[in-house]
């Protein structure tokens, strides 16, 4: 069960926009620019703050992270601290790996003990009523969402050590993002369309559409 609301009161949903992209650039941005003059040191710093920057950012727009920060922002500077002392591109960039599968295998032991955290963290997102979170279909297609999920981060994983084995720094940060970004794109796309199928079995549940509207009408009124 997602005790995440009421019955027939949906949850307040995170305001995505595009300013998300401009979260997304920045420590790329931040990375390359001051690897290419200062160093990698001073990237690893400046990437650093600029992840943290653009945390804040997320979290005063409304998104529903706000829980999440004080673990996410203590991963961020401890790897940042981590990779400054080491002055190695091999363990800033390997331990971020790390934390992709470790993340990955969390994902896999929630659906294990029957507590999938897509099914926990959906209604952070999206505006969905108590029946909706509690009917068998949801935590169906939640749990293979999440095993999904954790497929991905494994393979990008394997993508991100085979490439930083072969590129610099810059190439490393560069490439991983120019490819990321648009499988990402495609992968949540075929994902929420494959959701929105089976999730309108649900009775009463408007559609994987109307969510979203009404997810950018609480964008605009906040």
């Amino acid at each position: 069960m997602v005790d995440a609301h009421t019955e027939d009161e949906p949850a307040r949903p995170a305001n995505w926009g595009p300013s998300d992209n401009l979260n997304a650039l920045l420590p790329v941005v931040a990375f390359v620019g001051l690897n290419s003059y200062k160093g990698l040191g001073w990237a690893i710093a400046g990437t650093t703050f600029a992840s943290l920057f653009a945390m804040w950012r997320r979290w005063k727009t409304g998104q529903g992270i706000g829980k999440f920060i004080p673990i996410l922002a203590a991963s961020l500077i401890i790897r940042g601290a981590i990779g400054i002392i080491t002055d190695s591109k091999d363990v800033y960039f390997g331990t971020g790996i790390a934390l992709k599968v470790m993340v990955a295998m969390a994902l896999v032991g929630s659906v294990v003990v029957g507590k999938n955290a897509l099914a926990r963290l959906a209604p952070y997102g999206l505006p969905l009523t108590r029946s909706t979170t509690e009917h068998p279909i949801y935590i169906s297609t939640t749990a293979r969402l999440t095993l999904g999920w954790a497929a991905f981060l494994l393979l990008t994983s394997l993508f991100d050590v085979w490439l930083l084995s072969q590129s610099s720094a810059n190439g490393f940060v560069i490439i991983r993002f120019l490819v990321s970004w648009p499988i990402s794109t495609v992968s949540l796309g075929v994902a929420m369309f494959w959701a929105s199928r089976r999730l309108a079995q649900i009775p009463g549940f408007p559609g994987m559409l109307a969510l979203i509207e009404q997810q950018a009408e609480a964008t605009k009124e906040s």
